[in-house]
């Protein structure tokens, strides 16, 4: 069986309550070895470190804040703990940009000093970052470029190929969730980028094959197939290639 990782999604989601157990089974079944579950505030990361002690074996937890919040208090809250229980994650996010929900210049500036802070926090402690950037790719590529950051996760990026290509070339991560077979940007985002510089990602409960239906850790399968089927390489070197490059960033010891 392949071996797949998922290196983002939320499953302390209330959408995954009554059936975790089963989502987990059907993870497995699928050949996934490692799920990434990502907590956005400290009731988020409370339910994830639970999930975590009961599927030990797969789970593995990053801890960033909801990029909607603003709140530097609550940030630095964030922080804290994250510096004071590094050994319990493995890595910080998602953290980032969102220009489809602040518009105006003066939010946007908090949203970059916030990002900025993220960014020197996970250099300090030698984590990789989990970046999420909807309608900021610009600004958040060029930011990570010239902060020196070298570990880093694209998260679901949407951004022009252009500044992904630029963060390609230093390193960066993309992680493709399965709603790359309704997304042309994606498609082109895989044709244009290295295997090498590829991860796949459910961002379970959203982003998943079909719109509005709940999506899950096992559907990375999806993204893995179309990925196959752009770059023209059987399925199970996108599986191996991936699998690597999550083991790479993540420090994984699993073989």
């Amino acid at each position: 069986m392949m071996k797949l990782i998922d290196v983002h999604c939320h499953l302390d989601d209330e959408s995954f309550s009554r059936d975790l157990d089963e989502v987990i089974k059907n993870a497995k079944n699928t050949g996934l070895i490692k799920i990434v579950t990502s907590a956005l505030n400290f009731n988020s990361l409370t339910k994830s470190l639970q999930i975590k002690e009961k599927y030990n074996d797969i789970i593995e937890i990053t801890l960033g804040l909801d990029y909607s919040i603003l709140d530097e208090n609550q940030v630095n809250e964030i922080t804290d703990w994250i510096v004071k229980n590094k050994d319990k994650i493995i890595g910080i996010g998602e953290v980032g940009l969102d220009y489809f929900i602040f518009r105006n210049e003066k939010q946007k500036e908090i949203q970059k000093r916030i990002f900025k802070h993220w960014i020197n926090l996970a250099m300090e402690l030698n984590l990789p970052l989990i970046v999420h950037s909807r309608d900021a790719g610009k600004d958040a590529i060029r930011i990570l470029i010239d902060s020196g950051i070298e570990k880093v996760i694209m998260h679901a990026f949407n951004g022009s190929l252009g500044y992904a290509i630029e963060g390609a070339k230093k390193g960066f991560y993309f992680s493709i969730p399965p709603s790359i077979v309704r997304s042309e940007q994606k498609q082109i985002l895989v044709k244009h980028l290295s295997l090498d510089n590829l991860l796949l990602e459910s961002d379970a409960p959203v982003l998943g094959p079909e719109r509005n239906v709940r999506n899950a850790p096992s559907n990375v399968i999806v993204s893995a197939g179309l990925i196959s089927q752009i770059k023209k390489v059987p399925l199970v070197e996108v599986a191996n290639k991936t699998t690597q490059n999550a083991i790479k960033i993540f420090g994984f010891n699993l073989f």
